[in-house]
């Protein structure tokens, strides 16, 4: 927004040494989530490891120990897992797209609108521990499993809150939230 839609043509070239528009890139990085979030079981932009030797908690705390419940059990890096903090960017990412190529690419546009909708409705059921009246640190499943709560206070759902992600909700919600 800061820019305006005259970015998406501003261009940049890759790591293949390509000419790309920023336009491309946007199309490229949404369709990407999209993607993601649809082959999630939980239906949020989740992450687990692929790699044996490589980053067990690839979101913002990505250390070893990084992703521990309330009871000291160690979240295992090989199921997936969602923060709520990555959920927030995702939605600024697919609403910001949408409303960028509104204009030039409406029907997929307005699908990122909507898959943004759907991951924060969904989002905000999985990770809202009323209790709490706080965001758990994470959400967790293997492939079979329902996703289970991460009941940990961390800093990760504060984040959210530099996010666009409330800002459309009913007021009455948002303080809710």
């Amino acid at each position: 927004r800061r820019y305006g839609r005259s970015i998406l043509n501003e261009t940049y070239v890759d790591r293949a040494d390509a000419t790309r528009s920023v336009r491309d890139a946007v199309v490229a990085a949404n369709r990407w989530i999209e993607r993601r979030i649809s082959e999630s079981p939980m239906h949020l932009l989740d992450f687990h490891r692929k790699n044996p030797v490589g980053i067990e908690n690839q979101n913002w705390t990505d250390g070893k120990a990084s992703m521990i419940d309330v009871n000291g059990i160690v979240v295992d890096p090989k199921n997936r897992t969602a923060t709520p903090e990555v959920q927030a960017l995702a939605y600024d990412a697919l609403t910001e797209g949408g409303e960028l190529l509104r204009d030039t690419n409406p029907e997929e546009a307005n699908g990122w609108l909507h898959r943004a909708r759907t991951l924060r409705d969904n989002a905000l059921v999985l990770f809202w521990m009323e209790d709490e009246r706080y965001m758990a640190m994470a959400v967790t499943c293997r492939e079979s499993d329902a996703p289970r709560q991460v009941r940990t206070i961390a800093a990760l759902g504060a984040e959210m809150l530099d996010s666009h992600f409330f800002d459309d909700l009913a007021p009455q919600t948002q303080s809710h939230y």
